[in-house]
């Protein structure tokens, strides 16, 4: 199979990757993915800022110009709990994925020690994260994931602008919820939240290990809040992240 060069040039310097003529992205590390439209023409996209990009057949040597668009970014952190990256929480980042389609890339990391988290360690994990995904993300968190991500996002707010901050089934440590000194979010939590950015709160009403009220202890402490109590959904959501997917949509929308 024929193989191209695609070079692009950016504010943060020069890329060069590696792709199948015909095929999606491939040895681009996430950062830059490109679809071929025959030998000749090809669509980019870059996360970086990109102006130009030029096109290098092997056997033809043909250069051409192409476009270069921006990816939207999903950072999805996990639940706690053995077994929960592989086979539980997989199952959303599958449901997310397959409603976005290809026009988003989501990335979920494996936390460190899920059968036993604490907050000094998957705090720096999702700060490293974070740090790692481009202007405009979306920060998603199920369970305790999502607790320790806003957590996280009030003790140090992140460099990058966000899209949005989405908490699915997430338990709320403090006054009326969890007790937990170790996760307790602060009574000014929305405050310390990056201003302007949607916070939506999914919870299953029949879920079973964290109650859907800690869904309104959330809006309680951030008054920016938009709740999406859903009828007939357990903790994992029935492995059902459409209406996620539905918001995220809206909100990229609203803010491109």
């Amino acid at each position: 199979m024929d193989q191209l060069l695609v070079k692009t040039s950016a504010t943060t310097g020069s890329q060069l990757l590696r792709v199948d003529s015909d095929t999606s992205p491939v040895g681009s590390g996430g950062d830059i993915g490109v679809k071929s439209q025959g030998r000749s023409r090809c669509r980019a996209w870059a996360r970086p800022t990109t102006a130009f990009a030029s096109l290098w057949h092997p056997h033809i040597g043909h250069t051409a110009g192409v476009t270069i668009e921006r990816v939207p970014q999903i950072l999805m952190i996990q639940g706690a709990g053995a077994g929960v990256h592989d086979e539980w929480d997989d199952k959303l980042v599958d449901s997310l994925s397959r409603e976005l389609g290809d026009a988003y890339e989501v990335r979920y990391p494996r936390m460190p020690d899920e059968d036993d988290p604490s907050y000094a360690t998957w705090g720096a994990a999702v700060r490293r994260e974070i740090a790692a995904v481009g202007e405009g993300a979306v920060l998603v968190g199920h369970s305790v994931g999502g607790t320790i991500l806003v957590h996280a996002l009030a003790e140090r707010p992140p460099e990058r602008t966000l899209t949005a901050i989405v908490l699915v089934a997430a338990p709320f440590v403090g006054p009326g919820g969890w007790a937990g000194d170790e996760f307790e979010l602060p009574n000014d939590l929305g405050a310390r939240l990056p201003y302007g950015v949607p916070v939506h709160v999914f919870h299953g009403l029949q879920d079973d290990t964290v109650p859907p009220s800690h869904a309104d202890l959330y809006a309680g402490v951030i008054a920016q809040a938009r709740l999406h109590l859903l009828p007939g959904r357990d903790h994992q959501l029935n492995d059902d992240l459409s209406e996620v997917a539905t918001v995220i949509r809206r909100d990229r929308t609203a803010g491109s």
